[in-house]
């Protein structure tokens, strides 16, 4: 059956590589490295040639050696490039996606602001390669003139949930002849169409929400033409930047079910927020909808002063993102939250079936102590509000056993 490009997101997710499939249902994994050469008789019967400028590594007519191409590996380049909307190459890792958009760009200048801290030591090893002729400037600094500038735009932002214009970066940097990049990892289709609002290439760390399940590193690279890919293509294979059949095959079988998975956690994750962002307008040592006095902030694109202009039907994000960040009122707070909770686990990483939950500055140094990034998995809104208001009881205990013991020391 061929590809159906008319089907909506979902339905492509599933099918929209099965005219490549045998008579299996689930797709097998490709294991081997190298492939049978055709006979002389075939290569003569292939007007393209065998190695010729004619094959196509994207829809390859034949697999040769795995580093260029695997069937499971088409496959699910397929499927990301139908439900991101344009040609897309899959990594190992979400930081050698990120690595393989500098070397693609190769700008002179880079905007960034914030964001996530691997990005910017992947940034750090561009800039050691380049020399003292690349420079690093802010989002909202202004841009130059006659140098090759990658605007590079993290929204929504890692850890906080917040997201960013795409468009208005878009449009100050195609005033100067700039790329505009987009990790938009925290907002995997269907919740945002970076490319609709300005974005020339498109990264994810696919470990996150495309492969869903807390067991695959992966990442994506997405651009708008058949060229750009290619040359994404050719830097993969010829530094070695492959992703294994394990995690290719893993990543295929969680794409099936990525439209369900995103809108349930973002609806989840949004219903959260809101009620989070309320208990930071109750007073301390109130205990009516959860207690007071332990959540300092909210952040999440439903609570910005902006909300208005980017969240919503036909605004940049379709619905809120399924991972936020909220400011406690005390270091202590926010490490003891974490180990006090019976269904948010205690780790790093986001977009898990499970729900996540970490002091952000045993991850990033430069994380105030006090923040907490919450990853929401698939479990119901309402166990997953009991636990945190038992946590946040238990986390003020904690605190009023620890001054009581203090005290009683200083008295004897």
């Amino acid at each position: 059956m061929a590809p159906d490009a008319k089907a909506g997101l979902a339905t492509r997710s599933i099918h929209y590589d099965s005219d490549l499939s045998g008579p299996e249902v689930a797709a097998n994994i490709s294991t081997t490295t190298t492939f049978r050469h055709p006979s002389p008789k075939q290569i003569a019967s292939k007007p393209e040639g065998y190695y010729s400028d004619k094959w196509d590594a994207s829809e390859p007519s034949r697999d040769i050696y795995s580093r260029y191409t695997q069937p499971t590996l088409t496959r699910v380049e397929r499927v990301l490039s139908s439900i991101i909307g344009q040609p897309t190459v899959v990594y190992p890792s979400g930081i050698s996606s990120a690595f393989a958009v500098l070397l693609l760009v190769r700008p002179d200048v880079i905007a960034i602001t914030e964001g996530y801290h691997g990005c910017h030591a992947s940034l750090e090893v561009y800039r050691r390669l380049r020399g003292e002729d690349q420079s690093v400037i802010k989002l909202d600094d202004e841009y130059p003139n006659g140098k090759k500038l990658l605007c590079w735009v993290e929204t929504p932002l890692n850890p906080t949930g917040e997201s960013r214009s795409i468009a208005a970066y878009a449009k100050r940097a195609r005033a100067v002849g700039g790329t505009v990049g987009v990790d938009a990892t925290f907002a995997p289709p269907p919740l945002q169409d970076p490319f609709k609002w300005g974005a020339d290439v498109v990264m994810h760390s696919g470990t996150k929400y495309f492969a869903g399940h807390s067991d695959t590193l992966c990442g994506t690279v997405s651009v708008r033409n058949k060229e750009d890919w290619l040359k994404l293509w050719h830097d993969r294979t010829y530094t070695g930047s492959n992703i294994g059949s394990l995690d290719t095959w893993l990543l295929l079988r969680s794409l099936r079910t990525l439209s369900v998975r995103v809108n349930r956690q973002s609806a989840t994750a949004t219903a959260l927020a809101q009620w989070l962002a309320s208990l930071t307008r109750a007073e301390s040592g109130s205990d009516l909808d959860g207690p007071g006095g332990v959540v300092e902030k909210v952040w999440h694109t439903s609570l910005q002063e902006d909300r208005a202009e980017l969240l919503g039907e036909g605004k940049q994000m379709e619905k809120g993102p399924a991972t936020f960040g909220m400011l406690l009122k005390k270091p202590e707070y926010a490490t003891n939250l974490p180990h006090s909770l019976k269904f948010f686990v205690p780790a790093t990483s986001l977009g898990g079936v499970e729900s996540l939950i970490e002091q952000r500055s045993l991850s990033d140094p430069n994380a105030d102590p006090r923040l907490i990034r919450l990853s929401i998995g698939l479990e119901d809104f309402e166990d997953l509000k009991r636990d945190l208001v038992q946590g946040f009881r238990n986390v003020i205990q904690v605190r009023l056993h620890a001054a009581s013991a203090s005290s009683a020391r200083f008295l004897s």
